[in-house]
């Protein structure tokens, strides 16, 4: 997994924005109002920054964790305030810890693949991950099914090496980054 995810995240290049996904936050808050979740999600694709994300969450759960009527479980991490904001807090961790080492493996892949071939991964990458809702355990394999056509056959091994390469040296130097990118839904 180490290794594709390596690879997978030479794809991110050149993205500046993460579309947060309306079915992962409904995933996250499993009893909340799916309007109001939606709304929430609208807003946060709309901050700049991961701190104003957590500021937003935290302001929203307090009002919207559990809609009118709904029957939390007894002991449903869901219904928690406390369990349910650390939850989407390593969630949104995760997506910028992402973004970060998309930046840090951009330039080495681009001495080996054209920037158009680069986009072209981003492209597909991008889109599988909206398909499976910004979860990358996910969205990890289907890229790599599809991805390889893409890259030319003589180029592949020296992409992947880049990669790793870029994406050890990210790991070592901000560990923390390479905790957040393991969790998972």
């Amino acid at each position: 997994m180490k290794v594709l995810l390596s690879f997978t995240l030479v794809i991110l290049t050149c993205v500046n924005a993460q579309t947060i996904t309306n079915k992962a936050m409904r995933t996250l808050f499993k009893y909340a109002d799916t309007n109001a979740t939606d709304k929430l999600t609208t807003a946060l694709n709309k901050d700049n920054t991961t701190a104003e994300r957590i500021k937003r969450v935290t302001t929203w759960i307090e009002t919207n964790l559990v809609k009118k009527g709904a029957t939390v479980p007894k002991g449903a991490v869901e219904g928690d305030k406390a369990a349910t904001l650390k939850r989407v807090k390593a969630f949104l961790n995760q997506r910028e810890s992402l973004r970060k080492l998309v930046n840090q493996v951009n330039d080495p892949v681009r001495t080996v693949v054209p920037t158009a071939t680069v986009n072209e991964m981003k492209k597909l990458f991008w889109k599988i991950d909206q398909e499976k809702n910004n979860d990358l355990s996910l969205t990890d394999p289907e890229f790599h099914k599809k991805v390889l056509g893409l890259i030319p056959k003589d180029k592949q091994k020296a992409v992947m090496n880049k990669v790793k390469s870029a994406t050890e040296t990210f790991q070592k130097k901000n560990p923390t980054d390479a905790k957040n990118l393991l969790w998972d839904f």
